[in-house]
């Protein structure tokens, strides 16, 4: 029998193949891990910039809120026309009503409609807010209300952020507060608790904000 003798530069041809696919498989790997990290950052610029726009949002909101409120506050003859009566004996400290166990919704009124207003809150009850019997109580902020240009608060012809529901509630907490911090100052200011939120209508960031309003 004949045996052929193989030259050893012939018998190393492989490896070169070999080595070639590792390279290729270490630099596949290489590449899908920069793309997936390019990806997750794109991601969140995106969510911060999404963030950055609803908060842009809920404090121009609560700008809007607070010019309504003061206008409620300076209305003539009467203040506040668009809150709801005062529940007999509510704003000197005897609330009324009993909180619905299922929700603790407050038996407080508000006005009717989503006109955002309401009178003031029971302690004893869960905040408006957290309350989904609510939710048909919030005011949206429209176009035209956001460019009023008899409000001097307000940018006018602002346009609002597109996918996001701009919603606001004003609770009048009493008229018996004092307009200074200094002591003797005069009790007859007027006290809002407004709060705000960016409703989203898909998937958009979300965000609530609240502050109290004193109004002279």
């Amino acid at each position: 029998m004949n045996t052929m003798n193989i030259p050893p530069h012939r018998q190393q041809q492989g490896i070169a193949l070999v080595v070639v696919l590792i390279m290729l498989l270490l630099v596949t790997g290489l590449g899908i891990a920069s793309v997936r990290t390019l990806i997750l950052q794109e991601r969140m610029a995106a969510n911060s910039f999404d963030r950055n726009l609803a908060m842009q949002s809920a404090e121009r909101t609560l700008r809007i809120a607070e010019s309504i409120a003061l206008e409620q506050r300076r209305f003539p003859v009467t203040p506040n026309p668009g809150f709801p009566a005062d529940p007999a004996g509510v704003l000197n400290g005897n609330f009324v009503g009993a909180c619905v166990s299922a929700t603790g919704t407050d038996p407080s009124p508000c006005a009717t409609g989503a006109s955002g207003m309401c009178s003031q809150p029971s302690p004893s009850c869960a905040p408006r807010w957290t309350d989904p019997a609510f939710d048909a109580s919030w005011a949206t902020v429209t176009s035209s209300l956001a460019a009023d240009p008899t409000s001097p608060t307000l940018e006018s012809d602002s346009p609002l952020s597109v996918g996001l529901r701009q919603q606001y509630l004003i609770e009048f907490l009493g008229n018996n507060y004092p307009c200074a911090s200094n002591v003797g100052a005069a009790q007859n200011c007027f006290l809002y608790r407004i709060t705000v939120r960016t409703n989203p209508l898909g998937d958009r960031s979300t965000v609530q904000l609240q502050t109290t309003f004193l109004a002279q």
